[in-house]
C-alpha cells in the first residue's frame, strides 16, 4: 500500500507533511494541523519583482509589513509559550530545512530582547540587469525578510523590535547578517 503523506521533521513536536491523496501540505504543531504551501524562489522573486514595477519603491513597505504579519502568525504557531532559549536555538539548527539557506546563531540575550545571526547560501540573492544601463548589478531585495523577522521577534519578545540587516549577500558580502533588537 502506498504512504499517503511524506513528513519532514521541522523541531520536536511539528512537522510539514505532503498528503498525496488532498494534494497539498500539512504543518502539524503539537497536534493542530494548519494547510501550507510552498513556492519556488524563482516565483517569489517574480511576485516581488511585479511589485515594485507597479508600486515603485513603496512596494519595498507593502513587503515589509507582509513580511512582519507573516513572521508575527508564524512565532505564535511554531514556539512554545515560554519562548525558552533553548526554543529559539532549536529553531535556528531545525529552520534550514525549510529551504532558506543555513542558519547560524551570533548572538541572543533574551532579556535584553537581542538576536544576531548569519545566513549562509540566502536563496533570495539574486543578480538582476539594471534597466537604465544594461549593468550587471547585485540588488538587495530582502524587505521580506526584514519584515518577517520583525513580527516573528516582536511576537516572541512580546515587544516591538527593529531588525537590520548589517550585512548582505546582495551587496557582496560571504554571508546575509541580520540583528534584531527591542525598541525602548
Amino acid at each position: 500500500m502506498e504512504e499517503k503523506k511524506e513528513s519532514l521533521e521541522i523541531r520536536k513536536d511539528s512537522s510539514i507533511s505532503f498528503d498525496k491523496e488532498q494534494g497539498h501540505y500539512i504543518l502539524t504543531n503539537k497536534h493542530v494541523f494548519h494547510d501550507a504551501i510552498i513556492i519556488s524562489v524563482p516565483s517569489f522573486l517574480k511576485l516581488e519583482a511585479e511589485l515594485f514595477r507597479v508600486f515603485g519603491t513603496a512596494a519595498a513597505s507593502v513587503l515589509e509589513i507582509a513580511g512582519e504579519a507573516a513572521g508575527s502568525e508564524s512565532a505564535k504557531r511554531l514556539m512554545n509559550v515560554e519562548h525558552t532559549e533553548d526554543d529559539i536555538k532549536y529553531v535556528f539548527t531545525s529552520v534550514s530545512k525549510w529551504g532558506y539557506g543555513k542558519y547560524e546563531l551570533v548572538d541572543l540575550n533574551l532579556a535584553m530582547g537581542h538576536v544576531k545571526f548569519k545566513l549562509h547560501n540566502n536563496p533570495l540573492v539574486v543578480t538582476t540587469d539594471k534597466e537604465s544601463s544594461g549593468e550587471h548589478v547585485k540588488i538587495n531585495n530582502h524587505h521580506f525578510l526584514i519584515g518577517f523577522y520583525t513580527g516573528y521577534f516582536s511576537a516572541l519578545f512580546k515587544h516591538e523590535v527593529f531588525c537590520t540587516e548589517t550585512s548582505c549577500m546582495n551587496r557582496g558580502d560571504a554571508f546575509c547578517e541580520f540583528s534584531i533588537q527591542k525598541i525602548e
